[in-house]
């Protein structure tokens, strides 16, 4: 899936192709770890960052 988030320390946003591997939550918030296909980098997402998380429809 194509992913658009923002850096949560320093704000730069990304738009990469990832394949998301887990969702993780904890009191600072929820994360999405996902790995960047085009680096083979794992990276960890605050889910609030995320501009276009997909949302189910009814």
């Amino acid at each position: 899936m194509r992913l658009h988030w923002a850096d949560e320390s320093t704000g730069i946003h990304y738009m990469e192709v990832v394949m998301p591997l887990e969702w993780q939550e904890s009191p600072e918030g929820d994360y999405l770890l996902c790995k960047v296909l085009a680096e083979n980098l794992e990276v960890r997402v605050r889910v609030e960052l995320i501009q276009n998380l997909p949302a189910p429809v009814k």
